[in-house]
C-alpha cells in the first residue's frame, strides 16, 4: 500500500512539472509574439516558427536637413511641411527644406536566422498650394543679358502662353530620395506616371565668387498632389551569416524649397504638407491594384473602394452613410445610387475599346480610347462599366450627310486652342435632332427634344457608330434604359441628379413631359400627360452622358456649386469630363420642347439651346458585368484592356 502512494505522488510530481514546461513553452511563444508587435512605427509577422518569430518594423523620424545651401523647416504640423514665406524670398537667402528617415528592420527568428519580407513606401503629398512661378527657355538666347532667357509670369493666361510656347518651367520643389545612402533618381511615380528627376541650382551665399555652386538633384514636385509611390514591394533579407541576424533598409526622404533668382511672390503664403509611409500593405490607388483578369471590373471596384478613399483612388462610392464616414466632402451630395464615379482633374481611368489603341489625336486607332464615368448597379445588383469617349466624335465615327441616310451631321469644326483639352485637329458636329436647320423653325415637329425621334440617337449613335463597333467589343455592350426626361433644376449636382434620375425626375403625370409654356407651366405645376413610356425613358445601346455625370466629375468639394459656376477655375480644372467644347447631353430642357442642356466651352451646364445647332458629341455605353481587365494601368498610354 505503501508503495502505492509513493508511485502515484511520484505520478503527480512528474506531470506538475510537465505542466509547468507546456506553461513555460507557451509563454514563450506568446512573448515572443507579443514582442514582435511592440516596436515603433509598424511590424508585423513575416513568418511563424514554433515558438519562434521572424520581426520586421517601420520607424518614421525627423531629419535635420541643415547645410549652408538648406534651412531646416523646425515644425511638428506634418512630417514633411514646406510654409514659403516673405523671409525664403530675400536676396542670396538659403533654401527650405524639411525631411524624414525612415527605417525598415528586419530580425530573423532563432530557429532559422534567415527571413525575407517585402514593403512599400510612399510619400502622400496632402497638400500643395505652390505652382511653378517662372519659366525658361528651351533654346536659350547667347549671351543671356537682362535675363531674356527667363519668363516671370504673373496670371493664368502668362502660364498657359509659357506651356504652349518655347518656354518649359523652373522647378521650384524638390524630392530627394536615399536609400541606404544612394540616391533614388528613376522609379518614383504617382498615378502610374514616372516623376521627372531634374538638376537643380542651390544658392550658396557663402560662395562668393560662385554663389550658385551647389546642385542637387531631385524629383519635381511643384505642382505635384497625391500619393507617390517611391518604392514598390521593396524585398529585404536576412541571411544565415548576417550580423545580428538583422537588416536595416534607411530611407532619407527630403523635400525642399528652391531660392530661385526670379520673382517668386505667386509662392508666398503657399504651403506643402506630406506624410512618409513606409509598411507591408499595399495602398491600392487603381483598379490595376487589385484587378487580375480572372475578375470582374465591377467587383475589383467595389474590393478597391473599400480599402481607401477618394483622394487615393479618384474613385467615390455614392452611399451617403459610406460618403459620411469617409469624411468626404460633401458626403450629403452624393447620388445615392451606389455608383461607383471617377472624379478629379485626370484619373487613371482610360480604357481601350478595340484591339489597338492610341493616344495621339492623328492616329486612326485613337477612336478606340474611352474614359470610365463609373461603375453602376443593373437591376440584378451587378455593376455595369459606364464608358465615354475619351475626345469628341468625328465623321469617320458618327458619319457624315449621306452616310447615314438621315443623319444629324452638321459639319466640322477646329477645336478653340484656348479651352479644348483633347488632341482632334477637327472634330465633327452634330445637331441633336434634325437633318437639316435651314427650313426649320422653332415650331416645326421635326425640332422636339423627345430622345425617341433625335436622328443623332437614331441615325448616327444607335445606326452609325454602334454597327461601326467590332463584333468583340459590342458584345461587352448591354442595351441600357436611359431616362430621357428632362433637368429643369441647375442647382447644385445632387439635385440635378434627382431630378434626371433620382426622386424628382419626371412621371407620365408630373409638372411636365412636354412643355411650351415656358417657367410659368412649371411654377403653376401644369400635369401634361406623356404620349407613353418612351417619352420618360429608351432603351437602346448608346446614349450621351447625363449633366449629374458631368457635375459629379469634379471634387466633391465643389459638388454644392450649381451647374451654372461649373465654369469656376478651381471647379472644371478639377473635372475630368470638362473638354472645352461645346458639348450635347442627353438631358432635355423642360421649359421649352426644343432645347436641350449642353456643356458650354467655358465648363457652365446650367443653358440649353435648341436641337438643330450644333454640338460635339461623346458616344456612352454601358458594359456587361462580366467584363474583365485584363492589363493597363488606365492612363492614356497604357489604358485598361478589357475582356468578357
Amino acid at each position: 500500500m505503501e508503495n502505492q502512494k509513493e508511485d502515484k505522488r511520484k505520478a503527480i510530481i512528474l506531470l506538475f512539472v510537465a505542466l509547468i514546461a507546456i506553461v513555460a513553452m507557451i509563454a514563450g511563444a506568446t512573448y515572443a509574439y507579443f514582442q514582435a508587435q511592440q516596436g515603433k512605427g509598424q511590424s508585423s509577422d513575416v513568418n511563424v516558427t514554433t515558438g519562434t518569430t521572424d520581426n520586421l518594423n517601420f520607424n518614421i523620424t525627423d531629419l535635420d536637413v541643415t547645410r549652408t545651401d538648406i534651412v531646416d523647416e523646425d515644425n511638428e504640423e506634418m512630417p514633411i511641411t514646406i510654409n514659403a514665406s516673405m523671409e525664403n524670398f530675400t536676396d542670396k537667402n538659403t533654401n527650405l527644406g524639411d525631411g524624414v528617415t525612415a527605417t525598415a528592420t528586419l530580425i530573423a527568428n532563432d530557429a532559422t536566422n534567415e527571413a525575407e519580407g517585402n514593403y512599400y513606401v510612399y510619400l502622400n503629398i496632402t497638400k500643395n498650394e505652390l505652382q511653378y512661378s517662372s519659366y525658361k527657355r528651351n533654346n536659350p538666347l547667347e549671351p543671356d543679358t537682362d535675363n531674356k532667357n527667363t519668363l516671370v509670369f504673373k496670371t493664368e493666361e502668362e502660364k498657359s502662353a509659357a506651356e504652349l510656347g518655347e518656354y518649359s518651367p523652373i522647378p521650384e520643389l524638390y524630392l530627394t530620395i536615399k536609400k541606404n545612402g544612394t540616391e533614388i533618381i528613376s522609379g518614383v511615380t504617382i498615378s502610374g506616371k514616372e516623376l521627372n528627376h531634374v538638376e537643380g541650382i542651390l544658392v550658396d551665399p557663402d560662395n562668393e565668387e560662385n554663389p550658385t555652386s551647389k546642385t542637387l538633384g531631385g524629383f519635381d514636385i511643384t505642382e505635384t498632389k497625391g500619393l507617390i509611390k517611391i518604392e514598390d514591394q521593396q524585398t529585404i533579407n536576412v541571411l544565415e551569416e548576417t550580423e545580428n541576424h538583422t537588416t536595416t533598409d534607411t530611407w532619407e526622404i527630403i523635400v525642399t524649397f528652391m531660392n530661385l533668382d526670379t520673382d517668386q511672390n505667386l509662392n508666398t503664403g503657399k504651403k506643402l504638407e506630406g506624410r512618409v509611409l513606409i509598411q507591408q500593405e499595399l495602398i491600392p490607388t487603381n483598379l490595376a491594384d487589385v484587378c487580375s483578369a480572372e475578375d470582374k471590373a465591377g467587383e475589383c471596384v467595389q474590393e478597391l473602394a473599400s480599402k481607401s478613399n477618394y483622394k487615393l483612388t479618384n474613385i467615390v462610392y455614392h452611399n451617403t452613410l459610406d460618403a459620411t464616414e469617409k469624411e468626404i466632402p460633401n458626403a450629403t451630395k452624393v447620388a445615392g445610387d451606389n455608383s461607383y464615379r471617377y472624379v478629379g482633374a485626370n484619373p487613371n481611368n482610360y480604357v481601350c475599346f478595340g484591339d489597338e489603341c492610341s493616344n495621339e489625336g492623328d492616329n486612326p486607332n485613337y477612336k478606340n480610347l474611352y474614359r470610365i464615368i463609373g461603375f453602376f448597379q443593373n437591376d440584378s445588383g451587378q455593376y455595369e462599366m459606364k464608358i465615354i469617349k475619351a475626345d469628341a466624335a468625328t465623321k469617320d465615327d458618327l458619319g457624315d450627310k449621306a452616310d447615314p441616310d438621315g443623319s444629324a451631321y452638321s459639319g466640322d469644326d477646329t477645336p478653340n486652342q484656348s479651352s479644348y483639352k483633347g488632341k482632334l485637329k477637327k472634330y465633327g458636329y452634330y445637331y441633336w435632332n434634325s437633318t437639316d436647320s435651314a427650313h426649320l423653325t422653332v415650331d416645326d415637329s421635326t425640332n422636339t427634344n423627345m430622345w425617341k425621334d433625335s436622328n443623332l440617337n437614331t441615325k448616327n449613335l444607335n445606326e452609325k457608330f454602334y454597327n461601326a463597333i467590332d463584333e468583340t467589343y459590342k458584345s461587352m455592350v448591354v442595351e441600357h434604359e436611359w431616362q430621357v426626361g428632362a433637368a429643369w433644376n441647375m442647382g447644385d449636382a445632387k439635385s440635378v441628379y434627382d431630378y434626371e434620375l433620382g426622386d424628382n425626375k419626371l412621371t407620365a403625370t408630373s409638372k411636365n413631359c412636354y412643355v411650351q409654356g415656358g417657367d410659368q407651366a412649371i411654377k403653376d405645376q401644369i400635369p401634361v400627360e406623356c404620349n407613353g413610356a418612351n417619352d420618360l425613358t429608351y432603351k437602346d445601346e448608346v446614349g450621351l452622358m447625363y449633366i449629374s455625370d458631368y457635375m459629379y466629375g469634379t471634387l466633391p468639394e465643389y459638388w454644392s456649386e450649381t451647374a451654372g459656376n461649373y465654369n469656376k477655375d478651381d471647379v472644371k480644372n478639377n473635372n475630368w469630363l470638362y473638354l472645352g467644347l461645346y458639348e450635347w447631353t442627353i438631358s432635355r430642357f423642360s421649359d421649352d420642347g426644343s432645347r436641350v442642356r449642353h456643356v458650354y466651352t467655358v465648363g457652365s451646364a446650367h443653358n440649353a439651346t435648341r436641337v438643330y445647332y450644333g454640338d460635339g458629341v461623346r458616344p456612352v455605353v454601358y458594359l456587361s458585368s462580366n467584363v474583365k481587365i485584363t492589363s493597363g494601368f488606365g492612363t492614356d498610354s497604357d489604358p485598361f484592356k478589357l475582356a468578357i
